[in-house]
């Protein structure tokens, strides 16, 4: 327990204060309503905090001295400037430390023998009896070793635990490097006196004067510093890398090497320190240790390793499964039908590599029109239960980063065999949608089939011919528009900004749709539907793709955040008015009231209503799932109420002469809406005014379109025996499936989010420019740049404050005050001057400060 003088440390951020200045001289401690609290003398004056925001580090030198204010200041800070220079010994854990390094000293002298046990240290410590006191000291002091690279001691491989410790050969090996890191860090860092205490500034590698042994000092240093970002320090269960001195020791004999190596960084970086992680990335970059694709590669892979189902290493059983298919052989399966005679082509984004869908056009002899979508049969490899099954199961989605994929498939099945490659036959699960002249539905059949596609093109190729003239795209173009002007689904679009990682660097790219990629989606809408219908009219099990209704208090905050915005339209949802935020807090007081019997209890400047009675218990039913009223469970006549208000605001948000506002404000009109999911239980997709709808088209990417794909199979084979995923399986599949759906979304976001705080980093004046606001919340405002860039501002720092945000998070105000009608500072899609900070390279966070409205 902390006493009066001792030195201590808090988290990190509290009253504004970062590291190193977060060390405090602890003063005393009180209690606030049972919770302890303690005082602290910081840098910034005496500061209350509460006592679990202690860290459990405390430090051999402290004040010794009188209640003297500005001894006891200047005291703090030399502290604060011996632990910047990590020269502030720490004595967390003393007695266990001590014991530790006391095992050492006799373990190590024993070079007839490599590891010892718990109780072969106890013995060798206190002799042949040690009580089971001591014994469980030595357990509690070798727990420190256990982490890898930490401690005196190793954990050896073998039965039961057994510990290696270091030899006093490794033991002078990592001192030696430990002196060589010093030199190094002398010479890369300039120290000044200052009348503010002690200044840190870089000198360039080309003018640091290194020499041999810096230049391998300096190898080991990147080699660590690039372990540590991928895994945010050590591998639990893993070895360092590049320890002290090469010898995977990263804490050990007093050194601690991401300690030393962090202030490294942050002392030499130009941009404002952040995390370790994020610090080691900009001094690799700006050392020219790592190039801007080196960076973004090792930032992918530790964005990877913190979702626990998508990992980097192949697994070695499903590639050897996978490479045990031959090609594509009608004689292999001659229950196919051969449509290799049908023109179709894949149409994708030009760096696609799995092609899951084609498409082509078959004039029929009434004068009708078909439509072909053909998907690859996964399913004719990944057969259920199968090693391929459970992998492609585990993860569920395939996941797309700048430079690679993390595919749900091994490459051999997702690039090639699955892949509805041009350069041979392939097996397909195709639809065929018969077309009447206005564009609509009139008849869909189902084949298991073999085909061979024209040619694999881009979206680009794809729109540059049927503009031309060219082939039979015109005619898929024109038929695309007749079937589009029939559906009743909203159009919503934002442009989407991907990372093309390149030789030379990386690069972003906005994409927005065109006619291409919407004649594909036209198309691929058209063959889920058409799936889904068709299996619900026979009764077969699928997992649906299902949409919401939006909510109303949303969309009742969304009209005024759009009437902002330059869109006065109101978005009225059928049923009762949502009420405002004051309504409901006024009805909740006066139910509490009705509640209690017209009385209310007052204690603690609060206010609570006496509790009902609890009525007797009753024997539990059993659970029963609540079906939520869906798309699909409204009258036609309540699907157009509930859809023309959306579909009216989305026209007046297409006619907004500023692009980037009309983005802002398609972001509020989505957020109105819940997530899409996956249910066995037909609810109905909002978004797309659909009554029936899956996933189909994308098996090589998505498990449950390979779910889907299997009990159409068995429904075309003719239904014999029981489907393959029944009803209740679908259950708990779905669940899976959409929690791996928004884990992959997450870690595309967060990878993309590093790779352009990156960029600003890379490029000069990128500091400083405007940005637009997107969100504002009572803390927060939130801001985006031209080029994707996103960043908060504290509402605090905001200049010319203090500030407040309206009811409907739509305006920042000026308090009025006298209590009368607020001002109005700033609002959503307004533009404002911005200056970056603290920019997280690692977590892909930006701060901003606005500079001026």
């Amino acid at each position: 327990m902390a006493r009066f003088g001792d030195v201590v440390e808090f988290t990190p951020g509290l009253h504004g204060i970062q590291k190193p200045r977060n060390l405090a001289i602890f003063l005393d401690r009180r209690r606030v309503k049972g919770v302890p609290w303690v005082r602290l003398l910081t840098l910034e004056g005496e500061k209350e905090v509460k006592a679990e925001h202690l860290t459990k580090r405390t430090f051999r030198l402290g004040y010794e001295g009188p209640r003297d204010p500005e001894a006891m200041r200047e005291r703090l800070r030399f502290l604060v400037e011996q632990h910047t220079q990590g020269k502030l010994a720490e004595e967390a854990d003393d007695d266990l430390a001590r014991l530790e390094q006391e095992l050492w000293e006799l373990a190590s002298r024993d070079a007839s023998r490599e590891a010892w046990t718990d109780e072969e240290l106890a013995v060798l410590l206190y002799g042949a009896e040690p009580s089971p006191v001591q014994r469980k000291q030595v357990r509690e002091a070798l727990d420190r070793c256990r982490r890898a690279g930490t401690g005196r001691f190793q954990t050896t491989a073998g039965r039961g635990d057994t510990w290696r410790p270091w030899t006093r050969e490794e033991h002078d090996a990592m001192r030696s490097a430990w002196r060589d890191l010093e030199a190094l860090r002398a010479r890369l860092v300039r120290v000044e006196e200052t009348d503010d205490g002690r200044t840190f500034s870089r000198i360039e590698l080309a003018a640091a004067g290194l020499t041999p042994q810096d230049e391998a000092t300096l190898q080991w240093v990147r080699d660590a510093m690039a372990q540590f970002v991928e895994w945010d320090g050590v591998p639990q269960n893993g070895v360092a890398v590049a320890g002290i001195g090469g010898t995977g020791a990263v804490q050990a004999f007093g050194m601690d090497l991401h300690r030393a190596l962090g202030f490294l960084a942050a002392d030499w970086i130009h941009v404002e320190p952040t995390t370790t992680s994020s610090n080691y990335v900009v001094f690799l970059l700006e050392t020219g240790l790592w190039t801007a694709q080196e960076a973004v590669a090792a930032l992918v892979r530790r964005h990877v390793n913190q979702e626990p189902f998508f990992e980097h290493v192949p697994d070695p059983k499903a590639e050897a499964a996978a490479a045990a298919f031959p090609e594509p052989d009608l004689a292999d399966d001659p229950g196919r039908t051969d449509l290799r005679h049908l023109e179709c082509y894949t149409i994708d984004p030009p760096d696609a590599k799995d092609f899951d869908d084609a498409v082509g056009l078959e004039d029929l002899p009434d004068g009708r029109l078909r439509l072909w979508v053909h998907v690859a049969d996964v399913s004719h490899y990944v057969r259920q239960d199968s090693l391929l099954d459970r992998h492609a199961k585990k993860r569920a989605t395939s996941v797309y980063l700048p430079g690679r994929v993390l595919p749900m498939l091994p490459p051999r099945l997702a690039d090639h065999l699955c892949s509805l490659r041009s350069d041979g036959d392939r097996f397909a699960l195709s639809v065929g949608l018969t077309l009447d002249a206005d564009g609509r539905v009139a008849q869909r059949v189902f084949h298991k089939a073999i085909l061979r596609v024209r040619e694999n093109l881009s979206y680009g190729e794809a729109l540059r011919r049927a503009k031309a003239g060219e082939g039979v795209f015109p005619r898929l173009l024109e038929t695309a528009r007749r079937m589009r002007q029939h559906r009743r689904g909203l159009e919503l679009e934002t442009g989407e900004l991907k990372v093309l990682l390149e030789a030379s660097g990386f690069s972003a790219l906005e994409k927005r749709s065109d006619e291409a990629t919407r004649m594909i989606e036209t198309f691929m809408v058209a063959a889920n539907e058409a799936v889904a219908a068709h299996l619900s009219e026979q009764e077969v099990p699928q997992l649906y793709r299902c949409h919401p209704l939006p909510d109303r208090q949303k969309a009742e905050r969304a009209t005024h955040q759009l009437e902002v915005l330059g869109v006065d339209f109101p978005l009225d949802l059928p049923g009762p008015k949502p009420q405002s935020r004051a309504e409901a807090q006024a009805e909740s007081l006066l139910d509490q009231l009705k509640a209690g019997g017209g009385r209310l209890s007052l204690f603690g400047g609060g206010v609570a209503a006496p509790r009902k009675a609890e009525p007797a218990p009753t024997p539990a039913a059993p659970p029963q799932r609540v079906r939520v009223p869906g798309f699909l469970q409204l009258s036609p006549e309540e699907r157009e109420a509930w859809l023309k208000p959306f579909r009216d605001v989305v026209d007046r948000v297409a006619q907004l002469p500023d692009q980037e506002v009309a983005d802002v404000a398609t972001g509020k009109i989505l957020a109105c809406m819940g997530r899409a999911y996956y249910t066995p239980d037909n609810e109905g997709h909002f978004g797309l005014a659909s009554t029936h709808y899956n996933h189909f088209t994308s098996p090589i990417r998505r498990y449950p379109d390979l779910v889907v794909h299997r009990n159409l199979k068995w429904w075309i084979d003719g239904r014999s025996g029981e489907p393959p995923h029944s009803q209740e399986s679908l259950r708990a599949l779905c669940e899976h499936c959409s929690d791996q759906e928004r884990a992959a979304d997450q870690l595309e976001r967060r990878i993309k989010a590093s790779a352009l705080v990156l960029a600003t980093l890379q490029e000069d004046g990128q500091a400083e420019g405007t940005a637009r606001i997107t969100g504002l919340t009572p803390t927060s405002t939130f801001l985006q740049r031209s080029d994707g860039i996103e960043a908060r501002a504290f509402t605090r720092t905001l200049p010319g404050g203090p500030y407040e945000v309206d009811e409907w998070e739509a305006r920042l105000l000026w308090p009025a005050p006298d209590g009368g009608e607020p001002r109005e500072r700033a609002r959503l899609g307004q533009k404002v001057r911005v200056r970056l900070t603290a920019r997280d390279v690692a977590a892909g966070r930006t701060g901003a400060t606005i500079t001026s409205f």
